[in-house]
């Protein structure tokens, strides 16, 4: 399984909240980063929630972000245009990822000048006044499956919104319903992973996941602590991984 990070920021500050709400600041991003270097994270995707202005002040900040992560590095944060996409892969990152899809636009650019490997697609899962499961662009989990079945990138993020920062497991319902994608696609999913138990729950359903609070927070208090999987703890989740040397 691979077990990935996710940084959000409001601005130039590393916060986390529940549900996509009530942020509060956790510390500074660039300490993060150092911190989850020393635990050697599978990845980080950092996550911009405003709609932060691309001036030379926040591409020197993300230069800063990219050049000491020893880990790969994804950006995620309206990336509506050529220019932005061009800077993230110049100053570092490794891949963006694209949540809106007005931007899908941008998919072919991205493929054809920096490769497939560069690309995820997310999808931001929430519930609405009817109980049913949609995506920050109403679009049910229907739609979700034919856009992962005929839009062609690396990975497609399944992020459910109502578990985000809760701590209270993963949606089983979620990987059932993607169970034949899950198969087929580089699937991610994200909400609610809650302890190592449940990391190894969740690894009979899928290989990659991205956690946020899990590894931000320490007990019940939820007391500020960046932490990660022990060597055992990696070893095991690890196993039976092939690499090409």
């Amino acid at each position: 399984m691979r077990i990935n990070i996710e940084i959000l920021l409001k601005d130039y500050d590393c916060v986390k909240g529940e549900k996509f709400k009530n942020h509060e600041y956790i510390g500074c991003p660039l300490n993060i980063v150092k911190i989850y270097n020393d635990y050697s994270v599978d990845e980080i995707c950092i996550t911009q929630l405003n709609d932060i202005a691309f001036t030379e002040h926040y591409i020197h900040f993300l230069t800063q972000l990219s050049s000491i992560s020893r880990c790969p590095l994804c950006y995620s944060g309206n990336i509506d245009s050529l220019e932005k996409i061009r800077t993230l892969f110049e100053i570092g990152f490794d891949k963006i990822k694209i949540t809106n899809q007005n931007n899908f636009h941008l998919l072919n650019f991205v493929r054809e000048n920096y490769g497939l490997q560069s690309l995820v697609i997310g999808f931001d899962i929430k519930i609405n006044f009817f109980k049913k499961f949609k995506d920050t662009y109403n679009n049910s989990l229907l739609k979700i499956k034919e856009i992962i079945n005929s839009v062609e990138c690396s990975e497609y993020v399944l992020k459910v919104i109502k578990k985000e920062g809760t701590l209270t497991g993963f949606d089983r319902d979620i990987l059932l319903y993607f169970s034949d994608e899950i198969k087929k696609k580089n699937i991610i999913y994200s909400g609610g992973i809650s302890c190592i138990d449940n990391l190894k729950e969740i690894d009979t359903y899928i290989d990659n996941v991205s956690c946020g609070a899990l590894f931000t927070f320490k007990g019940s208090q939820k007391g500020i602590l960046p932490s990660y999987l022990s060597n055992s703890q990696l070893e095991h989740f690890r196993k039976g991984w092939k690499i090409d040397l």
